[in-house]
């Protein structure tokens, strides 16, 4: 493989374990923040929902909604992780 191909398999590989450490976070979170990179922490707005949804607990609009974008976001960056591995993929083959 040439000096090129291993550099962009390495940079990508980067970002894969970078998805891949969001990913692991966004399964296991039950908060949900809003914030900005130049706000402190006291400037930061957090929503606590459930983990899952249980059809007899009566869930709230909220917690539906929220849970939700959790899902969305995991099912985002499952794809993005599984583009970047295509690439790499790619890379190899052409390499062969």
């Amino acid at each position: 493989m040439d000096r090129d191909s291993v550099r962009e398999v390495a940079r990508i590989s980067n970002q894969l374990d970078s998805l891949e450490r969001t990913l692991e976070l966004v399964k296991t979170s039950t908060v949900l923040c809003f914030t900005t990179m130049d706000r402190s922490a006291e400037d930061t707005v957090s929503i606590e929902f459930k983990h899952s949804l249980s059809e007899g607990e009566g869930e709230s609009d909220m917690n539906r909604i929220l849970h939700n974008a959790k899902e969305g976001m995991v099912e985002y960056l499952s794809a993005k992780i599984g583009e970047l591995n295509d690439k790499i993929d790619k890379i190899i083959a052409e390499n062969a």
